[in-house]
Order: C-alpha cells, then structure tokens, then sequence
C-alpha cells in the first residue's frame, strides 16, 4: 500500500508518534544548552563587569538599488536585559535613511527563538573575547579620566570648604558677605563671587584700628580663620592644639595660651611651617600680624638672647609680621 493509499487518520498518528520522540530529544538537549548558558552567566556575573558588548551572528545590508536602503543584523551579546545581565541575542533590522528608528528586540539567551540560539553557538567565544577587550579598553578610558574626576572633586572640596572659612574671616565689624549663588554656574566661581562680595563690603565698612578690636567676636572670627588655613595646608595637628587654647586680642598682637601642653610638644607641632601660615593669614585679613603662643602658664620658649645672669629670662615665643 502506497502513502497515498494509507489512511489519513493512520499517516497523522503516525507522523505525531515521530514528532513526540523528536520533541523529546530536543527538549533534551535545548535545556543542556541552557544550563551551559546560565553556567557562563553566573560566571561572568561574579566578575560585575557592567559592560555592554555585542557580536554579529550574522548581519546584511540593501545594495542601495531601487531605493533599498536596508540592514539588518542577529547578535549575540553581554548585555542587561530585562533588568538583569546575561549573555542575550538581539534582532535589529532598520535602514541607512532613519537609523534610529530601527526596530530591536533583545532576550535574555534561554528565553530568545531556538533558531536564534543555535546559531549563537558557534559565537560564544569570539563574544568572552570582545567583552574581554571592551574590559581593557573601559579601564584604560576610565583611568584617563580619573585624575580629571579627582581634580573636579577637589575643587569642589575645596570651593565649599572657603565659602565656609569666608563667611567667617570678615573684618571686625563688618557684616558676613552674602551672595546669589544662583548666578554662579561653577564650583569655582562660588569662591569668586564671595571674594568679590566681601571686598565690596569692605571697601564700604569703617576700618578699626587694630589695638581695638578685642571683641569676642572678632576674636572667634581669627580662631576659624587661622583653624581652617592650618587645616587645608595640611597642619591638622598645630589646628588641633590651638583650637583648645584660649584666645585674646591685646593691642597690637594676637596671644594665643594652650593649656595641657608641655613647651616642647607644642614647639614641635607649631612650628615653623604652621607659624608662616598662621602669619600670613592674620595679614590676609587685615588682623595684627603679631602673636604670642604660650603653653598654659609655662612659657613656650625664647626668642631673644639669653638674658644677663640675674635677670629673669622671658621665654616666651612672639612672633611679629615680616
């Protein structure tokens, strides 16, 4: 009996019989391949590498003639789809006219047309070797911008930390310079804006004569000053040690008395370095450039020759303006 002679309802049973034990194999195999995938996705995964790389399975374009314009591609990829990484597959078919417009699907691996999988097969290495290389080149691109990025930062850093220090380093009497921070458009012009502010009010404000300015609030005013420019110079210990001292303005010198402090500990951590800058930033606004630190009720140590034999000996330390 021919096939033609074999009745339909035999040829179909038949053909389903076939078709079931084929299913079967294939299902077999198709979940094989996807614990293959999923083992490379967890291992790439414990490397968090954020990268997004594709590679053609296969791809084409229009020939240009009778206005085909056309491409279109299959990828296979490391990619976050569905909110997840993964190895992923892709169909993009779009023309050269309106590129962005190109329709794309993408899956996850296990989840794309089996066809589409089982012609990634043969692209899984070449895809490890251009996600490798993509790592490198990142890396590369990321290191070259860094210094950049940290140079930004800090004179953000930087930018804060001196509209702090200005609003609080106004001349005796003069009010605290405020600004519209919502002209400034860049980290530095905030230093810029408040600098200018504060000399224009200055320039306005009466000017006191130093040997008056005894007040407690100009007292606090050279305490931040001096404590934030020994800070951003790198002298954190010398701001440590006279930021628990007791200040006062006499005359025409600034004294400064730490208690708990031997001579020599306190001789070490403000020393020369830190006395320049502690100098120059009662010059910059506009205090008495002298001043006296002195160890609690030891004085610190001398500046002047030694004394004449039966004359008591002044040791303690005045610094005055150069």
């Amino acid at each position: 009996m021919t096939q033609d002679e074999t009745p339909l309802l035999e040829r179909v049973a038949n053909y389903y019989s076939q078709l079931s034990s084929v299913a079967a194999d294939l299902n077999a195999v198709s979940d094989e391949l996807g614990k293959s995938i999923s083992e490379i996705d967890f291992a790439l995964k414990k490397l968090n590498l954020g990268i997004t790389t594709w590679v053609a399975i296969r791809s084409g374009e229009g020939d240009g003639s009778q206005g085909d314009f056309s491409f279109w591609s299959r990828d296979v990829g490391y990619a976050k789809v569905g909110g997840k990484w993964g190895v992923s597959l892709r169909k993009v078919d779009g023309d050269y006219i309106s590129p962005e417009d190109a329709a794309i699907e993408e899956w996850p691996f296990n989840e794309a047309p089996r066809a589409l999988r089982l012609e990634a097969i043969d692209k899984i290495p070449d895809l490890l070797e251009k996600l490798s290389n993509d790592a490198v080149r990142t890396t590369k691109d990321i290191r070259a911008k860094l210094g950049e990025a940290q140079a930004v930062a800090e004179a953000v850093k930087r930018a804060a930390s001196r509209t702090t220090r200005v609003s609080l380093q106004t001349s005796v009497g003069a009010s605290k310079p405020t600004v519209d921070l919502s002209k400034v458009h860049k980290p530095g012009d905030v230093l810029k804006a408040i600098l200018a502010k504060k000399q224009g009010e200055e320039a306005k404000a009466p000017q006191t004569p130093a040997g008056l300015a005894s007040n407690d609030l100009s007292v606090e005013s050279l305490r931040q000053a001096i404590d934030h420019a020994l800070e951003d110079a790198g002298h954190e210990s010398a701001a440590q040690f006279l930021r628990s001292g007791s200040w006062a303005l006499d005359g025409a010198s600034l004294h400064i008395e730490v208690p708990g402090v031997g001579k020599k500990m306190l001789a070490l951590v403000v020393n020369a370095a830190a006395e320049k800058i502690i100098r120059q930033e009662l010059q910059r606004v506009g205090a008495p450039s002298r001043f006296l630190i002195v160890p609690g009720e030891v004085v610190m140590q001398s500046a002047e020759p030694a004394p004449a034999q039966g004359k008591a000996a002044d040791t303690s330390k005045e610094v005055a303006g150069w």
